[in-house]
């Protein structure tokens, strides 16, 4: 154990505190809140580590935090009691856990789509492709979290982070299980035709190379859930929170299969002016896929509207 070290061996500027004596004990537990840091990200300890009744000790002597925005790599390190006060007292960033660990569970989803497709000598093969292609994955997904998160904070930027991460995991939640609802009342033909949204999930490397064992291999209900989440991703992100809450319940399965048919039919558009000879056809193709769906769902409806109407 590293308490055994000859402290001999230590250089004049070395030092070993072990946490069987008092000292050791108490700078153990402060450390997170002495040392000044750009960032501070706890990825393991105690939860409820900064909670109600210590939270001030984050907070230097002239009441400016020791770091300049928390990101839970651990779970419940701080507590929501915490959050609020050190968001109240200096406007601290926190990067709540729910967000910061939100890609563990997607590589677990991906761990298991390959578990269930590859032999062990397969994935063995796979592994140099596979790897660095769910780490691109992940961090384009994160991207697309922490982006949307700071687009939020910007336009309520009286409402803590850690608020908004809650309330766009369950905007997430709330879209993927009613996109899920819908997927499951289509047709056996329609359903067929969704496998290709599969590739949205699925690392390429594992896609291309077995997407016919896929197809047989992965049942209908893991698919769906694959489907449905991706899809209610997007549609967040790219939409935001304002118009993903503002959508009725009882209409949701409806409008979540009306994005997934104009955002093929957007994308086949955006690539029609890409390879077109238009002088602004980059600008102007990812125009079309940042806000060109919205828009021709909500044409859609109105389209529609006015049909039942007449």
């Amino acid at each position: 154990p590293l308490s055994a070290l000859d402290r001999a061996a230590l250089s004049p500027s070395g030092l070993l505190t072990t946490v069987d004596t008092e000292e050791g004990f108490h700078a153990r537990n402060s450390m997170h809140n002495r040392v000044v840091a750009d960032a501070f990200i706890p990825a393991g300890g105690r939860p409820s580590a900064i909670n109600g009744s210590n939270w001030r000790d984050f907070l230097l002597p002239d009441g400016t935090p020791s770091a300049k925005v928390i990101v839970e790599g651990a779970n419940l390190f701080v507590t929501p009691e915490a959050r609020q006060a050190l968001f109240e007292e200096c406007g601290l960033p926190i990067i709540k856990d729910s967000s910061a660990n939100k890609c563990g569970v997607i590589c677990s989803s991906l761990e298991i789509a390959a578990s269930i497709v590859l032999e062990r000598d397969e994935f063995v093969a796979l592994k140099p492709a596979y790897v660095p292609a769910v780490v691109d994955r992940l961090r384009a997904l994160a991207r697309l979290e922490a982006s949307r998160i700071m687009a939020e904070s910007r336009l309520r930027p009286h409402v803590p982070l850690p608020k908004l991460s809650e309330q766009l995991s369950l905007a997430i939640l709330r879209v993927t299980n009613a996109a899920a609802d819908a997927l499951e009342s289509l047709e056996p033909e329609r359903k067929e035709r969704l496998w290709p949204l599969m590739r949205e999930h699925l690392p390429a490397p594992l896609f291309d190379a077995y997407s016919t064992r896929i197809a047989e291999a992965l049942p209908w209900e893991y698919q769906k859930s694959l489907i449905a989440a991706s899809l209610a991703s997007r549609l967040v992100y790219r939409e935001g929170l304002s118009w993903a809450e503002s959508l009725p319940s009882e209409a949701l399965p409806t409008v979540c299969l009306e994005y997934l048919r104009q955002e093929q039919r957007i994308r086949q558009l955006a690539e029609d002016v890409r390879t077109s000879s238009l002088g602004e056809r980059d600008e102007v193709s990812e125009l079309l896929i940042r806000g060109g769906v919205r828009a021709a769902v909500e044409s859609a409806e109105h389209t529609r509207g006015a049909a039942i109407a007449a």
